[in-house]
């Protein structure tokens, strides 16, 4: 799996990890598994948050994408 690869690379905290924790989150989105994409996307914006900073693109992004998929989960779509 890529994930793993790029753990194995890169290390676990690494913002490329956090960009296939977030891709990977989309795959379940897209299938209508939120419950099962909620921890990929918690953990990428965990990573964003510490390596990349609290108001960098990428972690604003993160911080949105997990916002929508629990506004998903909790129906206020």
């Amino acid at each position: 799996m890529a994930l793993e690869l790029r753990k194995k690379l890169l290390g676990e905290s690494h913002p490329d990890v956090a960009t296939s924790l977030n891709n990977l989150a989309a795959h379940y989105y897209e299938q209508g598994r939120y419950k099962k994409a909620e921890p990929f996307l918690k953990q990428a914006l965990n990573i964003a948050e510490i390596k990349l900073g609290e108001h960098h693109p990428k972690t604003k992004i993160a911080r949105n994408n997990l916002q929508i998929l629990l506004d998903q989960i909790n129906n206020k779509y």
